[in-house]
């Protein structure tokens, strides 16, 4: 038969979400020999359909006298796609004339037929090509190799003839190929220098997108799209140790401030900044979101780790970023670096949040301060002082403005032995969880390096959770308001003071707050210790105004004097006597004397019989430096 049409596409048929079946009226043989090619508008994706899973053919019987059939898709084309029809046969030849063989019509005709589709089909391929005039003659149409092409324009010279050029620099063409090559290559930067970038601000300057994107660094720059998709959805299957190292690498010799993004970041390694006079900056959304995840560091160990050049005085600062682990590790390690401000950080499921340690030779830690950062009560030690290879200094670091949640059984500040924090900010809000909790234990054993802290602690205890403020065997200086819900609270060890002075030499002289010491069954020639004695550690004389009262059976007797300290400093201890009240004195025990002897102690005597009694002493320092 013959073929009457020189139609051989069907379509483009436009997606409507409804039709499913699409008709087409050009001869083929077999249901494989059609094509169905979809493509997205809006993209103009165009994509070839795989018979029998893509769509299926039904052909209409007699293909001489109704040529075509339908094309019918598992699902209905959706809007914003369109689909073409048409044939591909393959372009071989399959009819065998052999000598002695029928020689049927149908069978020339079908062979003639097929070569009628061969040629439709590369008239529809040429229709679509470019194409030369008729009237150009001895043209060269071969184009040079693929190695030649690359990254080159198509283009005529003066003859007309195609050959291919280097698009001009800085032009349209070049920013078009650089971001071709960006994103294809997914690795090349050229792209973004190419791009012009301006500021709305009167008088800005203009850069390139590069420059500007540069302007801050994140994270997510040294991870691959793997790591970044496992942060972002918390799932912890990655290890980002190497990914954090190499930004910490890059960044902070350069000065150069990390952003941290949302997202659960998975360091199964300790980050570690080397010594240096540089120190890391890192900022991420708040401290519930942007949260690194040391769980797989090694139990006793700390997640990061920052070597300090001692001495030097940074401004660099860590800012809404949370810390967990598995309630082994440390969060942050500082060794001897000065001058880091860490704020609103959270902290929980740690041994420690920070630990400011002086630990290579020489070191010190100075003016580091944890502002404004939670402590969840799973961070068993929000902070902890340590020297185990430096200097005993941690000037000025501490805690200001914090949020305690206490642990049970564990101080909120441990001061190791020979450390010497002074000046240092103890500012924070303490919810003692489950029992009593202790605000600073001081293990220092060297009486002349004590802990000196500053600052307002706002206590919200329950009657069954007593804080206490201070204890181990170090001398633990307090300058601090204590703000308390309902006074469930006892000094232990801390001394709190007016102020502190610190001399030259280290020595230190103080005004202390008025405190009281009892003591039970002191006689005749017995002795208390009111703790006068610690006043006179700069070498100066002290006075101290002693309200002592003296209570025994039948018996209650109060004196009024000062105590002068002033062993050591070319002249005695002693106790002037003020004024004597007797409320109660059917004992007849009288008066009792009181002095002091070489070491501050409290010395009593009474000539009278059984003497026995309970003193209570309430101490009020009244000046320093006496003549």
């Amino acid at each position: 038969m013959t073929i009457s049409n020189t139609i051989r596409t069907a379509g483009p048929y436009i997606g409507n979400d409804v039709t499913t079946a699409f008709p087409f009226y050009f001869k083929i043989f077999k249901t494989a020999d059609l094509l169905a090619v979809q493509t997205d508008v809006a993209t103009g994706v165009a994509t070839s359909l795989v018979l029998n899973s893509g769509y299926t053919v039904t052909l209409n019987p007699d293909q001489n006298a109704n040529p075509g059939g339908t094309a019918t898709l598992p699902a209905a084309l959706a809007t914003g796609k369109t689909l073409v029809l048409t044939s591909s046969l393959d372009y071989l030849q399959p009819l065998d004339i052999t000598n002695g063989g029928g020689f049927y019509p149908s069978v020339l005709n079908a062979a003639l037929d097929r070569l009628t589709i061969f040629c439709q089909q590369l008239f529809s391929l040429a229709s679509r090509s470019l194409k030369f005039p008729l009237s150009d003659t001895g043209m060269n149409t071969e184009l040079p190799s693929a190695a030649a092409r690359a990254n080159k324009l198509l283009g005529f010279d003066a003859s007309g003839r195609p050959i291919v050029a280097a698009p001009v620099s800085g032009s349209a063409a070049e920013v078009a190929i650089a971001l071709e090559n960006t994103i294809i290559g997914y690795a090349s930067s050229a792209g973004s220098s190419l791009i012009g970038w301006i500021s709305s601000a009167t008088g800005s300057i203009i850069r390139t997108v590069q420059n500007k994107l540069r302007d801050q660094t994140s994270l997510f720059d040294f991870m691959t799209p793997a790591q970044i998709a496992d942060v972002q959805a918390g799932a912890k299957t990655l290890n980002v140790s190497s990914a954090v190292q190499a930004a910490w690498d890059w960044c902070v010799p350069r000065g150069i401030a990390m952003q941290v993004p949302p997202g659960i970041y998975r360091c199964d390694t300790t980050i570690t900044k080397p010594q240096s006079f540089f120190a890391p900056v890192m900022f991420g959304a708040n401290g519930k979101s942007s949260v690194f995840d040391f769980s797989n560091v090694a139990p006793g160990s700390s997640g990061m780790y920052i070597q300090g050049g001692s001495g030097q005085l940074l401004t660099v600062e860590w800012r809404n970023i949370g810390f967990s682990a598995s309630g082994t590790q440390v969060a942050i390690e500082v060794d001897g670096q000065c001058g880091m401000m860490f704020n609103q950080l959270v902290f929980s499921n740690l041994a420690g949040g920070f630990l400011f340690h002086n630990k290579t030779a020489g070191s010190f830690g100075e003016y580091l301060v944890g502002d404004s950062c939670e402590f969840k009560s799973t961070c068993l030690k929000p902070l902890e002082y340590r020297v185990t290879g430096g200097n005993n200094s941690f000037h000025g670091s501490g805690l200001r403005n914090c949020l305690v949640n206490g642990a049970t059984g564990y101080p909120v500040v441990t001061v190791g032995d020979g450390c010497f924090p002074y000046n240092s900010p103890l500012s924070l809000q303490l919810w003692p969880q489950g029992g009593p909790v202790t605000l600073v234990q001081h293990n220092g054993t060297v009486s002349t390096v004590p802990a000196i802290f500053h600052g307002t602690i706002t206590l919200e205890p329950s009657p069954a959770k007593l804080v206490t403020l201070g204890a181990g065997p170090g001398v633990l200086l307090m300058d601090v308001s204590i703000l308390s819900v309902n006074e469930n609270w006892v000094p232990g060890t801390a001394k709190l003071c007016e102020h502190i002075t610190l001399s030259a030499n280290g020595q230190f002289s103080l005004l202390r707050r008025p405190y009281t010491i009892s003591a039970t069954g002191i006689t005749t020639g017995g002795s208390v210790n009111a703790d006068l004695a610690f006043n006179k550690n700069a070498g100066v004389k002290t006075g101290t105004l002693l309200h002592i009262t003296a209570r025994g059976a039948n018996y209650r007797w109060s004196t009024l004097g000062v105590a002068t300290i002033a062993a050591g400093q070319g002249g005695s201890n002693t106790f002037t006597k003020i004024v004597d009240t007797i409320p109660f004195n059917t004992s007849g025990w009288g008066a009792p004397v009181y002095t002091l002897d070489a070491s501050g102690n409290v010395v009593v005597t009474n000539a009278a019989g059984g003497f026995s009694v309970t003193l209570d002493i309430a101490v009020s320092q009244i000046g320093y430096n006496l003549g």
